[in-house]
Parts: C-alpha cells; structure tokens; sequence
C-alpha cells in the first residue's frame, strides 16, 4: 500500500499516458500535483536503450534501478487520465442503448478526477460534472457564461435513490415519476440537506433527471454519484444538436465529448412538485397529463 492507497493500475509504457508521466517524472511540477508520501513510478523508456526506475516522493524525484512497467496508485491515475487526454482527440462515439464499458469507465474516471462532459441525454446535449464539486461546476458557468445564482439539475439513475437527493416525495409526485421515468422530464423538488448550496435556487429546490439513456444511467450507477445537467447552447434557445461541432468547439475546455450522433434540441418538460399539488412549468419532450 503506497501512500494508503491500495489500488494499482497497470498501465501499457507506450501508451500516451505512459510518455506524460516519463515527463513529469522529470520535471519539478509533478511535486505540486501530488501529496502522497511515496509515490512509485517504474518507468519504461521504449525509445532509449536503458530503462529507468523513477521515485516520486513530497520533496524529491530520484531515479534508480532498472524496471519494466508502470505501476500509479489510483488517484494518481486518475489525474493522469485527464492530463493525456488533453493529447487526444476527445471524442467517443457511443452506442446509447448497448453501452461499451471502456467508454463507461473512462468517462467515470474523468469525472472523479473533477473534469467535465459534454454528454447526451434523452433530449439535447448537456455539460456535466460531478454535482459535489464547485470548482467544476464554477467552471462550467464560466464556460457558458451562466449566471451561478439560476438553478442546476442533476442526473440520477434510478427513482430509488431519489430520496437521497430531495426532502419529501409525496405519493401522488412518486405516481407520477413511476409513470414518466426514465424519460425527457426534469421534476423540481425541496432539495434535501445532501445537496450542495451551489445548486439550489432561493427557494432551496432541485432538479431532478432520470433520462431514458442507458449509457448515462450506467456512467452514473459506476460513478456512484449524481452529475451535473445543463444544456449545451450557443444563443438563447439555439442548442447544438452535432456533437462533431462540440467537439472542435470545447476541446480546449471540456475533458471529453460523448458522441451518440445527431439530437433533437427539444428540451425536458419540467414539473414542479414542490407545492402543495405538481404543476407543470415547462412543456418540453415530454407528455403526460397531470
């Protein structure tokens, strides 16, 4: 156990990631990425004729004995994931209904590293991060120039977590959920105290989206956390629907762009159940009676 952390990843020396981190390993600013006690990098050089060990700890980089491989402690991984993809063109095409777990893992590895997507639901496309993080979220407002105090919604994967999210889900709004979700809705709740500040409105509620996306619903359950939605858009009510676009648009801002092809820019219908009785606020995708 290396900085107690247990787990390791093994990665392939030739891959990009591999070269970024034979780079930095020599660089002075890898101390200011990571604080683990004693980080242990063993390097392969594919394109010198010797191989170096390189130990990474708080105050120093030393190289060493001969090793193959590389071995990086997992959040060390995770950071480094983000720092190679910055190489690459990031755009995964996807398959919404039978998603690839590769994709899936990449795209959680991303955002536990505080990055951000652009992702597509079962409507238009939407920015996204992990909904506890404010740095990543101030990001995003500043990338759409959004006004921090209107109100975020998140993503869920499944209405049995619900109550973890809102204060009080009455049997009528359950009935009603039971009958639309998943599906092109967003439904307004009191936000319960699991909800950072920087998400909720004056009125202290949420939304909530449960998408008929399987990709999305899969990404979420292996993240374990909700994420953040707010539709991509370049002026007021024009939304990108091509996710080729997005993709030159963002790639200096976003981490990456999951591509299921062209989108309807029809937006969710929302319903307020935060009153005494649901009350429908926007007619969006979305049809149900009430």
């Amino acid at each position: 156990m290396i900085g107690g952390i247990q787990q390791e990843h093994k990665l392939n020396p030739h891959s990009i990631m591999s070269r970024l981190i034979i780079s930095f390993a020599q660089n002075s600013i890898i101390k200011s990425l990571f604080c683990y006690k004693a980080i242990k990098i063993s390097v392969l050089y594919s394109s010198l004729s010797s191989d170096k060990q390189t130990y990474i700890t708080k105050n120093q980089i030393v190289t060493g004995s001969i090793q193959f491989g590389i071995y990086v402690p997992f959040k060390t991984y995770q950071k480094f994931t983000i720092l190679s993809n910055r190489y690459k063109k990031m755009i995964y095409h996807i398959h919404e209904e039978t998603p690839n777990k590769r994709h899936i893992s990449q795209a959680a590895d991303i955002l536990c590293s505080g990055g951000i997507l652009i992702y597509p639901t079962d409507t238009v496309y939407s920015f996204g991060c992990d909904y506890s993080n404010r740095e990543s979220i101030a990001k995003i407002n500043r990338l759409i120039n959004r006004d921090p105090k209107k109100p975020l919604s998140i993503i869920i994967n499944d209405i049995s977590v619900m109550h973890n999210y809102v204060r009080h889900v009455s049997n009528e709004a359950f009935k009603i959920i039971k009958k639309t979700a998943p599906g092109p809705f967003t439904y307004i709740f009191e936000a319960s105290k699991d909800i950072p500040k920087i998400l909720l409105t004056k009125q202290k509620t949420i939304g909530i989206r449960i998408p008929d996306n399987n990709f999305l619903r899969e990404l979420i359950s292996v993240f374990n956390k909700p994420v953040i939605s707010t539709s991509v858009d370049t002026e007021p009510g024009d939304y990108m629907i091509d996710p080729v676009f997005l993709e030159e648009k963002y790639r200096k801002s976003v981490d990456l762009v999951l591509d299921a092809g062209l989108k309807n820019s029809e937006l969710s219908t929302m319903i307020d159940f935060s009153g005494t009785s649901p009350v429908i606020l926007r007619q969006g995708k979305g049809i149900v009676d009430i």
